[in-house]
């Protein structure tokens, strides 16, 4: 008995012969095409490599899209004027920065200064005698006396035994001298408080600066005369002149009302006749009236001193060496006010704080 098997894709009543036979050719077109295959491929293959080096010599013969171009004559003078413009606005910061700090911030900012002088001739109960100097406050419109407050603040801190003003109150003897007096009437210390006047503080001549509102202060005035400061049993000689440039005044003819031996502490608002106060035998000179200069370049100092303030700026120095036993200490304050143009750089105003001591 025969079986019959039947295909899934042969119609159920095709004769058996043929479909042998469409079995057999279909095999050999499919192993046809196998073998055709491989080479096809390869020239595919063969075709995507040139089309492959066709585009990528395409791509770099012609640049990218975001490939910068050359820039014109327009465009580079337009980069120019821009980095020009940034320029001149940085520096316009800059200016404006550096202006900003020399009229507001440092002549703000009182520095304190401390030192130590040795005097031969100085009594033992002075041994450790404080001094704080102010000088120069220029009080007026643009400098107002609430200004003097840090500097008022810091001597009142460091309670000194005796406190000097040097002179330069105001810019005007007869402008704003009562704000500034009532201002500096908070000072007080043990031994007083003692002031001299500078050249902006005298009137036309003949007349001296007024006195009444330093009265009122409690601020003793010491104008081309001889002060006596005790403590204990012992004294020194304060010696107050008048300003070199206002009046007439001779250190020796006032140092000749003192002791020999004495300590004699001579206060001239301007500094550059201490020479003067050497010969005639003062132990030590107080100064103000330079400010130091106002406006220092680094490295180089002070651009513009007044007269009778050029010789010595500011700081501490040595006058008539070897031509007395000992030279003659000179102490110059740079002041705490400002003058045009209103501005301080590398120079701040400054609260002076001296200490004496008797030299071994």
């Amino acid at each position: 008995m025969k079986q019959e098997i039947k295909s899934e894709n042969t119609p159920a009543d095709a004769p058996e012969e043929d479909a042998s036979a469409e079995d057999t050719s279909a095999v050999v077109a499919r192993v046809a095409t196998c073998r055709e295959f491989p080479a096809t491929f390869a020239g595919r293959e063969s075709l995507g490599n040139v089309a492959s080096a066709d585009v990528s010599s395409q791509e770099a013969s012609t640049p990218p899209d975001n490939f910068p171009a050359s820039p014109s004559p327009l465009d580079r003078a337009m980069r120019k004027r821009l980095a020009r413009r940034t320029f001149l606005r940085r520096l316009g910061w800059g200016v404006g920065g550096l202006a900003g700090y020399g009229l507001l911030l440092e002549p703000s900012i009182p520095l304190v200064s401390h030192l130590t002088i040795s005097l031969a001739e100085l009594p033992p109960a002075f041994d450790g005698f404080t001094i704080a100097a102010l000088s120069d406050m220029h009080i007026q419109r643009f400098f107002p006396a609430i200004r003097l407050q840090p500097a008022i603040s810091a001597v009142q801190r460091a309670k000194p035994d005796m406190i000097v003003l040097l002179g330069d109150y105001t810019n005007s003897p007869n402008r704003h001298l009562d704000s500034c007096t009532a201002a500096l009437s908070e000072l007080t210390a043990p031994q007083g408080v003692y002031a001299i006047f500078g050249n902006h503080d005298y009137p036309d001549p003949p007349h001296n600066p007024p006195l009444l509102g330093w009265k009122d202060a409690k601020i003793q005035t010491i104008i081309e005369d001889v002060t006596e400061v005790w403590k204990g049993n012992e004294r020194i000689f304060l010696i107050g002149l008048h300003s070199a440039i206002c009046r007439p005044t001779a250190p020796a003819d006032l140092l000749r009302r003192t002791p020999d031996g004495s300590t004699r502490i001579v206060l001239w608002h301007e500094p550059d006749w201490a020479f003067m106060s050497a010969a005639a035998g003062a132990s030590l000179q107080l100064s103000g009236h330079t400010h130091g200069g106002q406006v220092c370049i680094p490295g180089k100092g002070p651009i513009l001193l007044p007269s009778l303030g050029r010789k010595y700026p500011s700081g501490l120095y040595q006058v008539g060496e070897g031509e007395r036993p000992s030279p003659m200490p000179l102490y110059v304050t740079r002041g705490i006010g400002v003058l045009p143009p209103y501005v301080r750089f590398c120079c701040p105003p400054e609260v002076t704080f001296i200490t004496l001591r008797c030299k071994e």
